[in-house]
């Protein structure tokens, strides 16, 4: 398990809500994400709390952050929560996904 910050700075103070898609990895979905090292794929997932119950989506109001935003270009740092569950053993290598972001405000 790990987590991490993801920063939004606005100039103004607005309601924000960020929304994550699927990635890019082979058969991604928002339920369950993968990354891949070449054609081999470990499974994870990011989650809005540090229960990791409900995994970052696109749906406003119920798997995205949603706040409002202090404002006066001072940034907003919110937690995201990841984790790789046990699976069966992979290959060394670097596996990699590309989720995107999209904040709107």
């Amino acid at each position: 398990d790990v987590d991490t910050a993801v920063h939004v700075t606005c100039t103004g103070a607005n309601p924000v809500s960020v929304a994550f898609n699927a990635g890019t990895g082979t058969g991604s979905t928002i339920a369950a994400r993968a990354m891949n090292s070449g054609t081999n794929v470990v499974g994870y997932n990011i989650y809005t709390t540090a229960a990791r119950s409900t995994p970052l989506g696109t749906t406003a109001g119920t798997d995205t952050i949603d706040f409002t935003s202090t404002g006066g270009a001072t940034a907003d740092d919110k937690t995201v929560y990841g984790r790789v569950p046990a699976q069966a053993a992979k290959p060394n290598g670097t596996y990699t996904s590309t989720v995107r972001a999209t904040v709107t405000y």
